[in-house]
C-alpha cells in the first residue's frame, strides 16, 4: 500500500498533501475556538499549546545532535570525488556534515 510512497514525486504530493492537511485542520480549530471563547480566549489557548509543544520538543530533542557524522560507503569507488569531502578518510569511512542525499540515503545506524 505505501510502496508508491517510493516514487519521488508521489512522496512530495503526498507530503504537501499533508501539511495542507494539518494547516487547514489548525485554521478550523483556531475558527472554532474564537467563535466559542472569543479571540483573547483563543489567542491565550493556542499559545498555551504552542508553549506545550515547545517544551515537549526541547525534552524529546537529543542533548548532543552531532553535525559531523562518521559514515561508511561501501562500494563507493576510490577516486570517487565524495571521499574529499570532510576529513578523516579511513578505508571506506569518513567524516563530514552529514546530509540526506544520493550518498546518503539514510541516517548511519553504526556509531
Amino acid at each position: 500500500m505505501l510502496g508508491i510512497l517510493a516514487n519521488r514525486i508521489y512522496r512530495h504530493l503526498f507530503a504537501a498533501q499533508v501539511i495542507a492537511l494539518i494547516g487547514t485542520g489548525l485554521a478550523t480549530v483556531a475558527l472554532g475556538l474564537g467563535v466559542t471563547f472569543g479571540l483573547s480566549a483563543t489567542f491565550v489557548i493556542l499559545a498555551c499549546i504552542a508553549g506545550a509543544a515547545l517544551f515537549t520538543a526541547l525534552l524529546v530533542w537529543p542533548a548532543s545532535d552531532p553535525e559531523v557524522l562518521e559514515h561508511q560507503h561501501r562500494g563507493l569507488p576510490e577516486h570517487d570525488p565524495h571521499w574529499a569531502e570532510g576529513s578523516d578518510h579511513f578505508g571506506h569511512r569518513h567524516a563530514h556534515a552529514f546530509v540526506i542525499d544520493k550518498l546518503h540515503p539514510e541516517w548511519p545506524r553504526e556509531p
